[in-house]
């Protein structure tokens, strides 16, 4: 039907790359954007330079502005591994850090769930709700805060199942 078109034949350039929203706060998700531009150039033989290239010129709005005070990023020896560090750091999604104190916070103990595979169950979801902290003295702070909520959720989640025989 089309016999001109042949995916084998396509070449991807970095300067014709127009077939993806700019991102920002309105737009797709951060870490969708940068697979987007990750696999366009994989498919056209980008290399790192040209990807890093493309993604600046493609940002908008808060990420735009984010890029232009970090002047980490805009070092010629900047890696496209920096670029996603950056990022992802700052426009992490929150809701999956609410998530998981919501989940810790109401945390119950099902009937067939022992008290051990209960607490272990608590236990996992603690370190999910810890900041990660650069100083060693505000990150203990954090873990031992974390154990505390455990605790709480721990005892909070305890269903007290009798056997009336």
């Amino acid at each position: 039907m089309y016999p001109h078109t042949h995916l084998q034949y396509i070449r991807i350039y970095p300067n014709h790359f127009s077939t993806y929203v700019a991102w920002s706060k309105n737009s797709v998700p951060l870490d969708e954007f940068l697979s987007c531009i990750k696999r366009a150039s994989t498919i056209g033989r980008w290399k790192e330079a040209e990807r890093l290239r493309v993604v600046i010129l493609r940002l908008a709005d808060p990420a735009k502005a984010l890029y232009n005070l970090c002047l980490e990023l805009q070092a010629p020896e900047t890696t496209w591994q920096a670029f996603e560090n950056v990022f992802n750091e700052r426009f992490k999604d929150s809701h999956i850090d609410q998530n998981h104190f919501m989940q810790s916070q109401t945390a119950k103990q099902q009937k067939d769930l022992s008290p051990q595979t209960f607490a272990d169950r608590c236990c996992m979801l603690a370190p999910k709700i810890i900041c990660r902290e650069r100083d060693e003295v505000t990150q203990r702070i954090h873990r031992e805060n974390a154990e505390r909520m455990c605790l709480d959720s721990f005892v909070a989640g305890l269903s007290a199942i009798h056997d009336v025989s």
